[in-house]
């Protein structure tokens, strides 16, 4: 067994759309916080550039305070950053990771594959995957461990961690 967790949340622009901003939680094994990171796309550029309706009425207004980056390609080079400190102690969680997480982390390697092809996380653990397991409804309700509004991936991140817990 490894002795972190990573905890991996991120928006885009519609579903397949670009990145727009990532959070990344890091436990031990005792559930203690170990490190965090939330980064994003200046929020200047997102206002005139996000085109999804969805994103703009349901993301945008809840992403609050982040560390800023000028494109998609620094924020993935963020993750991959943060995800390599703690690579060989970690696994990392994601909840319900397809399409969004997993297209990232696709990006991540397909950066330098040569480097980061064995690099990469694996097995990535599915949160979504796991409550189906316990026979928990995969999809459900996850605005009840958190008074802040879904979509703000660190908030998400932080309800995965909680839910985790349980």
């Amino acid at each position: 067994m490894k002795k972190y967790y990573v905890f991996l949340d991120a928006e885009c622009d519609g579903l397949y759309g670009r990145f727009i901003s990532v959070a990344m939680v890091v436990i031990d094994n005792n559930g203690h916080e170990v490190d965090r990171m939330y980064k994003g796309i200046k929020k200047n550029q997102l206002l005139n550039s996000v085109e999804s309706l969805w994103v703009r009425e349901n993301v945008l207004p809840v992403m609050k305070e982040y560390d800023e980056v000028d494109n998609e390609n620094e924020l993935i080079e963020a993750v991959w950053a943060f995800w390599m400190n703690y690579q060989k102690d970690a696994y990392m969680i994601v909840d319900v990771g397809y399409p969004v997480e997993a297209r990232l982390l696709m990006n991540c390697v397909q950066n330098d594959p040569k480097t980061r092809i064995m690099q990469a996380p694996f097995p990535l653990l599915d949160l979504s995957s796991m409550l189906y397991a316990k026979r928990q409804d995969p999809l459900m309700d996850r605005s009840r461990f958190s008074k802040d509004v879904l979509h703000n991936p660190l908030t998400d991140v932080d309800i995965s961690i909680k839910i985790w817990k349980k």
